[in-house]
Protein backbone atom coordinates (compact mmCIF):
# COMPACT_ATOMS: atom_id res chain seq x y z
CA UNK A 1 0.00 0.00 0.00
CA UNK A 2 1.38 3.37 -0.87
CA UNK A 3 0.50 6.55 0.74
CA UNK A 4 -2.40 7.64 0.88
CA UNK A 5 -2.26 11.14 1.83
CA UNK A 6 0.77 13.44 1.14
CA UNK A 7 1.32 16.38 3.83
CA UNK A 8 4.65 18.51 3.84
CA UNK A 9 4.69 20.96 6.43
CA UNK A 10 7.46 23.29 5.00
CA UNK A 11 5.56 23.74 2.07
CA UNK A 12 1.82 22.88 2.96
CA UNK A 13 1.32 24.80 5.96
CA UNK A 14 0.92 28.49 5.77
CA UNK A 15 2.42 30.59 7.21
CA UNK A 16 5.46 28.42 8.32
CA UNK A 17 7.02 28.21 11.65
CA UNK A 18 5.65 29.49 14.89
CA UNK A 19 2.95 30.74 15.05
CA UNK A 20 1.11 33.90 17.44
CA UNK A 21 -1.72 33.42 19.83
CA UNK A 22 -5.39 33.25 17.57
CA UNK A 23 -3.41 33.64 14.58
CA UNK A 24 -4.97 31.77 11.87
CA UNK A 25 -2.93 29.13 9.46
CA UNK A 26 -3.96 26.77 6.66
CA UNK A 27 -2.91 23.14 5.67
CA UNK A 28 -3.60 21.58 2.35
CA UNK A 29 -3.23 17.43 1.95
CA UNK A 30 -2.79 16.20 -1.06
CA UNK A 31 -4.71 12.52 -1.99
CA UNK A 32 -3.70 9.67 -3.85
CA UNK A 33 -6.21 9.83 -6.47
CA UNK A 34 -5.70 5.94 -6.64
CA UNK A 35 -7.72 5.58 -3.22
CA UNK A 36 -10.95 6.00 -2.53
CA UNK A 37 -10.92 8.69 0.66
CA UNK A 38 -14.13 9.03 2.73
CA UNK A 39 -12.87 12.23 4.99
CA UNK A 40 -9.80 13.03 6.22
CA UNK A 41 -10.04 14.70 10.21
CA UNK A 42 -7.19 17.00 11.30
CA UNK A 43 -6.70 16.05 15.19
CA UNK A 44 -4.92 19.32 17.20
CA UNK A 45 -3.38 18.12 20.44
CA UNK A 46 -1.11 19.86 23.73
CA UNK A 47 0.82 17.71 25.92
CA UNK A 48 -1.53 15.11 24.75
CA UNK A 49 -4.85 16.57 25.03
CA UNK A 50 -6.84 17.02 21.94
CA UNK A 51 -8.03 20.23 21.41
CA UNK A 52 -9.75 20.60 18.32
CA UNK A 53 -10.75 18.15 15.35
CA UNK A 54 -11.41 19.44 12.24
CA UNK A 55 -12.99 17.69 9.23
CA UNK A 56 -10.82 18.93 6.27
CA UNK A 57 -13.08 20.63 3.28
CA UNK A 58 -12.81 18.59 0.18
CA UNK A 59 -11.58 21.11 -2.69
CA UNK A 60 -11.22 18.74 -5.91
CA UNK A 61 -9.93 14.79 -6.29
CA UNK A 62 -6.46 15.82 -5.63
CA UNK A 63 -6.50 18.02 -2.73
CA UNK A 64 -8.04 18.59 1.24
CA UNK A 65 -7.87 21.72 2.83
CA UNK A 66 -8.82 22.93 6.30
CA UNK A 67 -8.24 26.38 8.74
CA UNK A 68 -7.57 26.66 12.11
CA UNK A 69 -6.78 29.59 14.74
CA UNK A 70 -7.41 28.57 18.20
CA UNK A 71 -4.06 28.51 19.53
CA UNK A 72 -5.04 30.81 22.97
CA UNK A 73 -2.34 29.72 25.06
CA UNK A 74 1.18 29.77 24.67
CA UNK A 75 2.26 26.17 24.30
CA UNK A 76 3.64 22.94 22.35
CA UNK A 77 1.19 21.89 19.93
CA UNK A 78 1.24 18.46 17.62
CA UNK A 79 -1.26 17.31 15.33
CA UNK A 80 -1.78 14.37 13.04
CA UNK A 81 -4.61 13.37 10.10
CA UNK A 82 -7.12 10.91 10.68
CA UNK A 83 -7.71 9.34 7.26
CA UNK A 84 -10.96 7.26 6.22
CA UNK A 85 -9.95 5.30 3.41
CA UNK A 86 -12.35 2.42 1.42
CA UNK A 87 -9.72 -0.51 0.51
CA UNK A 88 -11.09 -3.69 -0.73
CA UNK A 89 -14.56 -2.85 0.00
CA UNK A 90 -13.96 -2.16 3.57
CA UNK A 91 -13.65 1.67 5.64
CA UNK A 92 -10.02 1.35 7.07
CA UNK A 93 -9.05 4.33 9.53
CA UNK A 94 -5.01 5.34 8.75
CA UNK A 95 -3.29 7.68 10.98
CA UNK A 96 -0.43 10.19 9.54
CA UNK A 97 1.68 12.15 11.92
CA UNK A 98 1.82 11.86 16.09
CA UNK A 99 -1.65 10.51 17.30
CA UNK A 100 -2.79 9.28 20.80
CA UNK A 101 -1.15 6.02 19.50
CA UNK A 102 2.15 7.24 18.57
CA UNK A 103 1.48 6.79 15.06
Amino acid sequence: MGNIITYNSWEDKAPFGALKLNQEFRITVKVNENYNVKDISWVILKEDVEIDKISLIKENKKYYKGEFSGFNEIGLYFYYFKVEVEIEGEIKVIYYGKNIEDG
